[in-house]
Protein backbone atom coordinates (compact mmCIF):
# COMPACT_ATOMS: atom_id res chain seq x y z
CA UNK A 1 0.00 0.00 0.00
CA UNK A 2 1.49 3.43 -1.17
CA UNK A 3 2.57 6.22 1.85
CA UNK A 4 0.16 8.73 0.43
CA UNK A 5 1.17 11.16 3.03
CA UNK A 6 5.05 11.08 2.11
CA UNK A 7 3.81 10.69 -2.01
CA UNK A 8 1.95 14.64 -1.15
CA UNK A 9 5.28 15.92 0.01
CA UNK A 10 7.61 14.35 -2.67
CA UNK A 11 5.02 15.77 -5.54
CA UNK A 12 5.83 18.79 -4.28
CA UNK A 13 9.93 18.36 -6.25
CA UNK A 14 7.42 18.43 -9.40
CA UNK A 15 5.85 15.77 -11.88
CA UNK A 16 9.14 15.33 -13.45
CA UNK A 17 10.61 13.44 -10.68
CA UNK A 18 6.91 11.83 -10.02
CA UNK A 19 7.45 10.02 -13.65
CA UNK A 20 10.52 8.48 -12.67
CA UNK A 21 9.04 6.84 -9.30
CA UNK A 22 8.92 2.97 -9.75
CA UNK A 23 5.21 1.63 -9.91
CA UNK A 24 3.62 1.36 -6.40
CA UNK A 25 2.72 -2.46 -6.72
CA UNK A 26 5.79 -4.26 -7.44
CA UNK A 27 9.10 -3.64 -9.21
CA UNK A 28 8.97 -5.69 -12.14
CA UNK A 29 9.27 -5.44 -15.56
CA UNK A 30 7.09 -6.86 -18.24
CA UNK A 31 9.46 -6.87 -21.65
CA UNK A 32 7.93 -7.28 -25.17
CA UNK A 33 10.61 -8.33 -28.28
CA UNK A 34 10.04 -8.29 -31.55
CA UNK A 35 11.28 -11.11 -33.29
CA UNK A 36 12.95 -11.48 -36.86
CA UNK A 37 9.86 -13.15 -38.23
CA UNK A 38 7.48 -10.60 -37.13
CA UNK A 39 6.44 -12.63 -34.19
CA UNK A 40 6.35 -11.14 -30.24
CA UNK A 41 7.37 -12.28 -27.41
CA UNK A 42 6.32 -11.00 -23.92
CA UNK A 43 7.95 -11.95 -20.57
CA UNK A 44 8.00 -11.07 -17.35
CA UNK A 45 6.62 -12.33 -14.18
CA UNK A 46 6.58 -15.97 -14.76
CA UNK A 47 4.87 -14.97 -18.02
CA UNK A 48 5.98 -16.05 -21.33
CA UNK A 49 3.45 -15.50 -24.25
CA UNK A 50 4.18 -15.52 -27.98
CA UNK A 51 1.65 -13.59 -30.57
CA UNK A 52 1.95 -14.54 -34.21
CA UNK A 53 0.64 -11.98 -36.40
CA UNK A 54 0.81 -14.05 -39.59
CA UNK A 55 -3.22 -14.90 -40.30
CA UNK A 56 -3.85 -16.99 -43.49
CA UNK A 57 -6.39 -18.79 -44.55
CA UNK A 58 -5.58 -22.05 -42.39
CA UNK A 59 -4.44 -20.27 -39.54
CA UNK A 60 -5.23 -18.07 -36.93
CA UNK A 61 -3.68 -14.51 -35.95
CA UNK A 62 -3.24 -15.20 -32.14
CA UNK A 63 -1.16 -15.97 -29.30
CA UNK A 64 0.12 -19.44 -30.00
CA UNK A 65 0.53 -22.76 -28.03
CA UNK A 66 3.98 -22.06 -26.68
CA UNK A 67 1.84 -19.41 -24.63
CA UNK A 68 2.46 -20.00 -20.90
CA UNK A 69 0.83 -18.32 -17.87
CA UNK A 70 2.67 -19.87 -14.38
CA UNK A 71 4.09 -22.55 -16.63
CA UNK A 72 0.21 -23.20 -18.09
CA UNK A 73 -0.76 -23.39 -21.27
CA UNK A 74 -3.74 -20.91 -22.32
CA UNK A 75 -6.55 -23.38 -22.82
CA UNK A 76 -4.01 -25.78 -23.92
CA UNK A 77 -3.42 -23.78 -26.94
CA UNK A 78 -4.46 -25.70 -30.32
CA UNK A 79 -0.65 -25.76 -32.39
CA UNK A 80 -2.67 -24.01 -35.69
CA UNK A 81 -5.81 -22.53 -34.68
CA UNK A 82 -4.06 -20.91 -31.37
CA UNK A 83 -5.23 -19.25 -27.93
CA UNK A 84 -6.74 -15.99 -27.17
CA UNK A 85 -7.49 -13.35 -30.11
CA UNK A 86 -10.10 -11.46 -31.81
CA UNK A 87 -12.03 -13.63 -34.19
CA UNK A 88 -14.00 -11.50 -36.09
CA UNK A 89 -15.35 -7.75 -35.70
CA UNK A 90 -18.96 -6.99 -37.31
CA UNK A 91 -20.27 -10.24 -38.10
CA UNK A 92 -18.71 -13.72 -40.04
CA UNK A 93 -17.85 -11.88 -43.92
CA UNK A 94 -17.13 -13.83 -47.08
CA UNK A 95 -13.78 -15.66 -47.38
CA UNK A 96 -12.77 -15.92 -43.97
CA UNK A 97 -12.56 -14.38 -40.67
CA UNK A 98 -10.70 -11.51 -39.09
CA UNK A 99 -8.15 -13.92 -37.12
CA UNK A 100 -7.26 -15.76 -40.72
CA UNK A 101 -5.81 -12.29 -42.23
CA UNK A 102 -2.30 -11.27 -41.71
CA UNK A 103 -2.04 -8.41 -38.87
CA UNK A 104 0.39 -5.77 -38.98
CA UNK A 105 1.88 -5.41 -35.10
CA UNK A 106 3.99 -2.65 -33.39
CA UNK A 107 4.69 -2.40 -29.96
CA UNK A 108 3.97 0.74 -28.48
CA UNK A 109 5.38 0.54 -25.14
CA UNK A 110 8.49 -2.30 -24.69
CA UNK A 111 9.01 -2.60 -21.23
CA UNK A 112 7.52 -1.31 -17.55
CA UNK A 113 5.57 -2.19 -14.86
CA UNK A 114 2.82 -1.85 -17.76
CA UNK A 115 3.81 -2.81 -21.37
CA UNK A 116 1.71 -3.90 -24.53
CA UNK A 117 1.34 -4.11 -28.26
CA UNK A 118 -1.09 -3.20 -31.36
CA UNK A 119 -2.23 -5.27 -34.31
CA UNK A 120 -4.10 -3.87 -36.95
CA UNK A 121 -6.04 -5.50 -39.88
CA UNK A 122 -7.78 -4.29 -43.28
CA UNK A 123 -10.37 -6.03 -44.80
CA UNK A 124 -12.08 -5.47 -48.49
CA UNK A 125 -15.45 -5.59 -46.23
CA UNK A 126 -17.35 -3.55 -44.32
CA UNK A 127 -15.13 -3.53 -40.76
CA UNK A 128 -11.31 -2.81 -40.32
CA UNK A 129 -9.91 -3.86 -36.30
CA UNK A 130 -7.07 -2.96 -34.77
CA UNK A 131 -6.56 -4.66 -30.72
CA UNK A 132 -3.75 -3.25 -28.46
CA UNK A 133 -3.04 -6.33 -25.83
CA UNK A 134 -1.80 -5.04 -22.45
CA UNK A 135 0.05 -6.87 -19.96
CA UNK A 136 0.66 -5.96 -16.18
CA UNK A 137 3.71 -7.30 -13.91
CA UNK A 138 1.71 -7.32 -10.95
CA UNK A 139 -1.17 -9.31 -12.67
CA UNK A 140 0.04 -11.63 -14.63
CA UNK A 141 -3.12 -14.28 -15.13
CA UNK A 142 -4.63 -11.56 -16.92
CA UNK A 143 -4.61 -9.98 -20.56
CA UNK A 144 -6.30 -7.03 -21.36
CA UNK A 145 -7.82 -6.86 -25.03
CA UNK A 146 -9.12 -3.55 -26.34
CA UNK A 147 -10.75 -4.20 -29.43
CA UNK A 148 -11.17 -1.05 -32.19
CA UNK A 149 -13.95 -1.48 -34.79
CA UNK A 150 -13.74 0.72 -37.77
CA UNK A 151 -16.32 0.67 -39.67
CA UNK A 152 -15.07 0.81 -43.26
CA UNK A 153 -18.34 1.44 -45.70
CA UNK A 154 -22.10 1.77 -45.09
CA UNK A 155 -24.59 -1.01 -47.22
CA UNK A 156 -26.57 -4.13 -46.53
CA UNK A 157 -24.80 -6.53 -44.38
CA UNK A 158 -23.03 -4.06 -42.77
CA UNK A 159 -25.10 -4.15 -39.58
CA UNK A 160 -23.11 -4.44 -36.33
CA UNK A 161 -23.44 -8.05 -34.42
CA UNK A 162 -20.62 -7.38 -32.05
CA UNK A 163 -17.29 -8.58 -31.29
CA UNK A 164 -16.27 -12.34 -31.07
CA UNK A 165 -12.97 -13.05 -29.00
CA UNK A 166 -12.07 -16.97 -29.06
CA UNK A 167 -9.53 -19.53 -28.17
CA UNK A 168 -8.78 -23.24 -28.86
CA UNK A 169 -8.36 -26.58 -27.46
CA UNK A 170 -6.04 -29.07 -29.36
CA UNK A 171 -8.63 -31.71 -27.82
CA UNK A 172 -12.29 -31.84 -27.76
CA UNK A 173 -12.19 -33.84 -25.23
CA UNK A 174 -9.97 -31.92 -23.09
CA UNK A 175 -12.08 -28.47 -22.64
CA UNK A 176 -15.28 -29.51 -24.00
CA UNK A 177 -17.70 -27.53 -22.11
CA UNK A 178 -18.57 -23.72 -20.80
CA UNK A 179 -20.03 -22.49 -17.30
CA UNK A 180 -22.13 -19.46 -17.09
CA UNK A 181 -23.94 -17.63 -14.17
CA UNK A 182 -27.51 -17.04 -14.79
CA UNK A 183 -30.52 -16.06 -13.51
CA UNK A 184 -32.94 -16.79 -16.13
CA UNK A 185 -34.04 -20.47 -16.36
CA UNK A 186 -34.77 -19.69 -20.21
CA UNK A 187 -36.32 -21.58 -22.40
CA UNK A 188 -33.37 -20.16 -24.05
CA UNK A 189 -32.82 -20.58 -27.83
CA UNK A 190 -29.54 -22.42 -29.31
CA UNK A 191 -28.37 -23.11 -32.60
CA UNK A 192 -25.68 -25.10 -34.59
CA UNK A 193 -24.01 -23.24 -36.81
CA UNK A 194 -26.48 -21.25 -38.06
CA UNK A 195 -29.65 -23.44 -37.80
CA UNK A 196 -32.21 -23.28 -34.53
CA UNK A 197 -31.45 -26.34 -32.79
CA UNK A 198 -34.26 -26.87 -29.65
CA UNK A 199 -34.13 -24.83 -26.30
CA UNK A 200 -31.92 -24.73 -23.29
CA UNK A 201 -33.57 -24.50 -19.64
CA UNK A 202 -31.56 -24.45 -16.50
CA UNK A 203 -30.31 -21.10 -14.27
CA UNK A 204 -27.79 -21.29 -11.68
CA UNK A 205 -26.33 -17.64 -10.63
CA UNK A 206 -24.57 -18.91 -7.65
CA UNK A 207 -22.35 -21.84 -8.80
CA UNK A 208 -23.27 -21.53 -12.74
CA UNK A 209 -24.56 -24.33 -15.16
CA UNK A 210 -22.16 -26.27 -17.04
CA UNK A 211 -23.13 -26.29 -20.61
CA UNK A 212 -21.53 -29.87 -22.00
CA UNK A 213 -20.59 -29.57 -25.42
CA UNK A 214 -19.83 -32.61 -27.86
CA UNK A 215 -20.12 -31.94 -31.57
CA UNK A 216 -21.31 -29.31 -33.53
CA UNK A 217 -21.63 -25.72 -32.52
CA UNK A 218 -24.04 -24.19 -29.99
CA UNK A 219 -24.67 -20.79 -29.40
CA UNK A 220 -26.95 -19.74 -26.73
CA UNK A 221 -27.81 -15.72 -24.92
CA UNK A 222 -28.68 -16.57 -21.70
CA UNK A 223 -28.77 -13.30 -19.48
CA UNK A 224 -25.85 -13.80 -16.98
CA UNK A 225 -25.51 -12.07 -13.26
CA UNK A 226 -21.46 -12.43 -14.08
CA UNK A 227 -19.84 -10.98 -17.06
CA UNK A 228 -18.57 -14.08 -16.98
CA UNK A 229 -17.45 -17.28 -18.76
CA UNK A 230 -15.77 -19.85 -18.42
CA UNK A 231 -13.96 -22.62 -20.05
CA UNK A 232 -13.99 -25.81 -18.48
CA UNK A 233 -12.98 -29.86 -18.43
CA UNK A 234 -16.23 -31.67 -18.49
CA UNK A 235 -17.31 -29.74 -15.71
CA UNK A 236 -15.13 -31.91 -13.55
CA UNK A 237 -13.06 -29.21 -12.06
CA UNK A 238 -16.07 -27.79 -10.57
CA UNK A 239 -16.73 -23.65 -9.61
CA UNK A 240 -13.77 -24.20 -6.94
CA UNK A 241 -11.01 -24.53 -9.53
CA UNK A 242 -11.84 -22.30 -12.84
CA UNK A 243 -9.18 -22.94 -15.37
CA UNK A 244 -9.64 -19.87 -17.37
CA UNK A 245 -11.91 -17.94 -19.53
CA UNK A 246 -13.23 -14.63 -20.86
CA UNK A 247 -14.69 -11.29 -18.53
CA UNK A 248 -16.06 -8.64 -20.08
CA UNK A 249 -17.59 -5.40 -19.45
CA UNK A 250 -19.53 -4.48 -22.12
CA UNK A 251 -22.79 -5.53 -23.69
CA UNK A 252 -23.04 -9.42 -23.67
CA UNK A 253 -23.98 -10.99 -27.28
CA UNK A 254 -23.74 -14.74 -26.50
CA UNK A 255 -21.81 -17.54 -25.64
CA UNK A 256 -20.09 -20.17 -27.79
CA UNK A 257 -18.99 -23.55 -28.42
CA UNK A 258 -17.63 -25.63 -30.93
CA UNK A 259 -16.30 -29.14 -30.88
CA UNK A 260 -15.35 -29.74 -34.53
CA UNK A 261 -12.89 -31.64 -36.10
CA UNK A 262 -11.01 -32.52 -33.02
CA UNK A 263 -10.36 -28.97 -31.16
CA UNK A 264 -12.74 -27.41 -28.85
CA UNK A 265 -13.87 -23.57 -29.35
CA UNK A 266 -14.90 -21.22 -26.51
CA UNK A 267 -15.83 -18.11 -27.58
CA UNK A 268 -17.71 -14.86 -26.37
CA UNK A 269 -19.48 -12.27 -28.73
CA UNK A 270 -20.04 -8.69 -26.77
CA UNK A 271 -21.91 -6.40 -28.38
CA UNK A 272 -20.45 -2.57 -28.28
CA UNK A 273 -22.45 0.09 -25.89
CA UNK A 274 -24.08 3.36 -27.74
CA UNK A 275 -25.49 4.00 -31.85
CA UNK A 276 -24.56 2.17 -34.61
CA UNK A 277 -21.59 3.05 -36.02
CA UNK A 278 -21.67 4.59 -39.79
CA UNK A 279 -18.84 4.53 -42.61
CA UNK A 280 -15.46 6.27 -41.25
CA UNK A 281 -16.47 5.65 -37.38
CA UNK A 282 -14.98 3.44 -34.78
CA UNK A 283 -15.59 2.10 -31.33
CA UNK A 284 -13.43 0.47 -28.68
CA UNK A 285 -14.78 -2.18 -25.88
CA UNK A 286 -12.24 -3.91 -23.79
CA UNK A 287 -12.39 -7.87 -22.83
CA UNK A 288 -10.21 -10.10 -20.30
CA UNK A 289 -8.58 -13.09 -20.97
CA UNK A 290 -7.73 -15.06 -17.19
CA UNK A 291 -5.68 -17.72 -16.54
CA UNK A 292 -6.98 -19.11 -12.82
CA UNK A 293 -6.05 -21.77 -10.61
CA UNK A 294 -2.95 -20.06 -10.01
CA UNK A 295 -0.83 -17.33 -8.67
CA UNK A 296 -3.38 -14.16 -8.28
CA UNK A 297 -6.69 -15.77 -9.27
CA UNK A 298 -6.04 -19.44 -7.54
CA UNK A 299 -9.63 -19.34 -6.67
CA UNK A 300 -12.61 -19.10 -7.25
CA UNK A 301 -14.05 -15.69 -5.10
CA UNK A 302 -10.72 -13.60 -6.83
CA UNK A 303 -12.08 -14.35 -10.09
CA UNK A 304 -15.67 -13.10 -8.91
CA UNK A 305 -13.65 -9.94 -7.29
CA UNK A 306 -12.13 -9.62 -10.57
CA UNK A 307 -15.08 -9.69 -13.20
CA UNK A 308 -17.10 -7.54 -10.51
CA UNK A 309 -14.13 -4.93 -10.27
CA UNK A 310 -14.23 -4.85 -13.98
CA UNK A 311 -17.81 -4.42 -14.71
CA UNK A 312 -18.57 -2.42 -12.13
CA UNK A 313 -15.58 0.34 -12.66
CA UNK A 314 -14.28 3.23 -9.90
CA UNK A 315 -15.16 6.52 -11.02
CA UNK A 316 -12.22 8.36 -12.01
CA UNK A 317 -12.10 12.58 -11.37
CA UNK A 318 -9.73 15.95 -10.90
CA UNK A 319 -9.54 18.24 -8.19
CA UNK A 320 -8.02 21.31 -8.92
CA UNK A 321 -5.57 21.71 -5.12
CA UNK A 322 -3.11 23.90 -3.90
CA UNK A 323 -2.72 24.70 -8.34
CA UNK A 324 -2.02 21.35 -8.90
CA UNK A 325 -4.51 19.10 -10.85
CA UNK A 326 -5.11 16.11 -8.68
CA UNK A 327 -6.19 12.71 -10.13
CA UNK A 328 -8.43 10.18 -7.81
CA UNK A 329 -10.27 7.29 -7.96
CA UNK A 330 -12.97 6.67 -5.92
CA UNK A 331 -15.18 3.55 -4.90
CA UNK A 332 -18.64 4.07 -4.76
CA UNK A 333 -20.49 1.11 -4.92
CA UNK A 334 -18.81 -1.04 -1.67
CA UNK A 335 -16.78 -3.43 -3.12
CA UNK A 336 -13.53 -4.84 -2.15
CA UNK A 337 -11.65 -4.84 -4.83
CA UNK A 338 -7.98 -6.61 -4.75
CA UNK A 339 -7.47 -5.87 -8.01
CA UNK A 340 -8.58 -3.03 -10.62
CA UNK A 341 -8.36 -2.19 -13.76
CA UNK A 342 -9.30 1.56 -14.73
CA UNK A 343 -9.97 2.31 -18.32
CA UNK A 344 -9.12 5.87 -18.72
CA UNK A 345 -10.84 8.93 -20.33
CA UNK A 346 -8.51 10.15 -23.30
CA UNK A 347 -7.74 13.30 -21.23
CA UNK A 348 -5.88 11.30 -19.04
CA UNK A 349 -3.23 9.78 -21.01
CA UNK A 350 -0.96 12.68 -19.54
CA UNK A 351 -1.57 10.85 -15.75
CA UNK A 352 1.58 10.88 -13.49
CA UNK A 353 1.27 8.34 -11.80
CA UNK A 354 3.40 5.48 -9.73
CA UNK A 355 1.07 2.76 -10.57
CA UNK A 356 1.86 0.28 -13.37
CA UNK A 357 0.38 2.52 -16.29
CA UNK A 358 0.03 1.76 -20.05
CA UNK A 359 -0.39 4.14 -23.00
CA UNK A 360 -1.91 3.16 -26.14
CA UNK A 361 -2.56 4.65 -29.13
CA UNK A 362 -6.74 4.25 -28.56
CA UNK A 363 -6.16 2.96 -24.74
CA UNK A 364 -4.87 4.07 -21.35
CA UNK A 365 -5.25 1.30 -18.86
CA UNK A 366 -4.33 1.15 -14.77
CA UNK A 367 -3.76 -0.96 -12.51
CA UNK A 368 -4.49 -0.63 -8.61
CA UNK A 369 -4.76 -3.28 -5.99
CA UNK A 370 -6.64 -3.30 -2.24
CA UNK A 371 -9.10 -0.39 -3.17
CA UNK A 372 -11.45 -0.62 0.38
CA UNK A 373 -14.99 -0.34 -0.27
CA UNK A 374 -15.91 3.20 -0.31
CA UNK A 375 -12.18 5.23 -0.74
CA UNK A 376 -10.97 7.36 -2.39
CA UNK A 377 -7.28 6.93 -4.21
CA UNK A 378 -5.03 9.47 -4.94
CA UNK A 379 -3.69 8.27 -8.18
CA UNK A 380 -1.90 10.85 -9.89
CA UNK A 381 -1.57 14.41 -11.36
CA UNK A 382 -2.28 15.88 -14.38
CA UNK A 383 -0.31 18.54 -16.05
CA UNK A 384 -1.51 22.18 -15.81
CA UNK A 385 -3.07 22.53 -19.18
CA UNK A 386 -4.83 18.80 -18.67
CA UNK A 387 -7.44 19.41 -16.18
CA UNK A 388 -9.86 16.45 -17.21
CA UNK A 389 -12.93 16.53 -16.40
Amino acid sequence: MPNYAAWRCFSCLGLGLLLALPAAAGPGTVRIQAQEDGRLVVTGNDLHLVYDPHGCPTRNATLTSESRIHGQSLLDAHAVWGGPHLRWVGYLEGYGVHSQLPWRARVVQTEGSAAGFVTRVATTHFWDAAVTHVFFWDLPEVILFDVELIKRRDGPGSEMDGVAMCAFSTDRYLYNGMRLYNDDAGPYQVSFGHGPAGTLTGSDPVNGIFLKQRGGSRYVTPHLTRNLVLAQRDGENGPASPPCGWIFGGRFGSAVTTDDGGYYAHMVVVHPEGEPLHAGQSAHLQVLWFQGGAGNLERLEQVFALEESFRRPLVVETAHEHGRNVVYARETVGLARPWQIVILAPQYRALATRYPLFRGPGITALLLRDVRPGSRRLVGYLPADKGGA
